[in-house]
């Protein structure tokens, strides 16, 4: 969950970031692109645009995750589309052997790459396989995440989009192992300071070298 979150952070940093380099040189360009970033979330003009690009969360092998315990399954899914809502993406889960799950992947991907057009499926209920499109989930339906250790009794109402509530709660029913959590807090003081800068995005490309899409990066 907190990888997760910190990567659609990430993201939408940079794609910030890009937004008012191109703004800067085609400003026309740049109000297409928030322009249709309101029209995917159904969101009126004028409204600030959480994800100028559409991303999805895209949370793999549902059917191992169908098999874990009711409460762990709601929350650990609750808590993604929590995550997904805050940062602007859409979210859904996926597993090879769920050949709907497949066919709504397949849709939802065809309609990012290529434009095309199908029937619009929502499934928010956190105790089966979710579905949710851009600007179909909202933090009422979402709710307020359980309290969990280190936030006072009640916090999660401060600020219904956040998500780190619902982090807290996954913590708390399915702690990491030590060797999870000191791999976490070594990657945390590594990144501590770095934050989603510039800085940060060219480490990260130059650990992982992609040469024909680097050579398309702002």
């Amino acid at each position: 969950m907190r990888a997760a979150r910190r990567w659609l952070a990430a993201i939408q940093s940079r794609a910030a970031d890009c937004l008012v380099k191109l703004r800067q040189k085609k400003p026309g360009e740049a109000d297409d692109i928030e322009r249709s970033a309101r029209a995917r979330d159904g969101a009126t003009e004028g409204t600030p645009v959480r994800m100028p690009l559409p991303v999805y969360l895209c949370a793999t092998k549902y059917d191992t995750l169908a098999k874990t315990d009711p409460a762990l399954h709601r929350i650990v899914l609750t808590s993604l589309r929590a995550a997904a809502l805050e940062h602007g993406a859409a979210m859904f889960c996926f597993s090879r052997t769920d050949r709907v799950l497949l066919g709504h992947a397949r849709a939802a991907l065809a309609a990012a790459a290529f434009g095309s057009e199908s029937k619009r499926v929502v499934l928010l209920d956190s105790s089966k396989p979710i579905v949710s499109p851009f600007g179909s989930d909202s933090a009422a339906n979402i709710g307020a995440a359980p309290d969990a250790p280190g936030l006072p009794s009640g916090s999660s109402a401060s600020d219904p989009e956040d998500s780190e509530p619902w982090v807290r709660a996954v913590d708390a029913i399915a702690p990491m192992t030590k060797e999870e959590e000191k791999a976490w807090r070594e990657e945390s003081k590594v990144r501590k300071g770095a934050g989603t800068s510039r800085a940060s995005f060219e480490d990260e490309a130059a650990r992982y070298p992609e040469p024909a899409v680097d050579a398309l990066r702002l």
